[in-house]
């Protein structure tokens, strides 16, 4: 269990700047997500550890506990997540802008979201344009392609066993 406590010490690291948190998870303490995830967490750890004869201390169980907070309220693409893209000008605005917001799950009632700053775009007298993709990358290959990068593969592998198959 010693690297399994090394492991979750090093994924743990990645996580603790808090100017990278998620806003509805500004002010959610660790004690308060303890209180809600404790039963869950503990339901886990019997499924996947303690049924199979792995004995948990309870540094681990801490440990495992903070991993999941910090993963949680963190910015960043760590779970699935819809996004919502938001164009348009605003009252005073004589540009549009666009700003899109990747929206996760929400966990004692509170949203998961960030705005991802990554993508936002602002026309202005020196930008006068963006264009941003936000499908995923195998629409946007078969876009371009014009084939699915999946049905290409195929495709090659079938002629690719149709020509050895005639030169045997």
């Amino acid at each position: 269990m010693h690297f399994l406590e090394t492991k979750v010490d090093e994924v743990q690291s990645r996580f603790s700047d808090e100017q990278n948190c998620c806003p509805d998870f500004r002010g959610y303490t660790l004690s308060e997500f303890d209180a809600y995830a404790r039963p869950t967490l503990e339901n886990i750890i019997g499924i996947r550890f303690t049924s199979n004869s792995l004995n948990t201390s309870a540094e681990l169980r801490k440990k495992l506990m903070l991993l999941l907070f910090s993963v949680l309220r963190t910015k960043g693409e760590y779970t699935n997540y819809t996004g919502l893209i938001f164009t348009g000008f605003g009252e005073e605005e004589i540009y549009p802008s666009l700003i899109p917001v990747n929206i996760s799950k929400v966990v004692d009632d509170r949203l998961r979201y960030y705005v991802d700053d990554n993508r936002t775009a602002e026309i202005s007298d020196l930008n006068n344009g963006a264009v941003r993709p936000f499908a995923q990358t195998d629409v946007i290959d078969t876009i371009l392609s014009g084939i699915d990068p999946a049905l290409d593969e195929i495709h090659l592998n079938n002629f690719s066993s149709l020509f050895e198959s005639t030169m045997n």
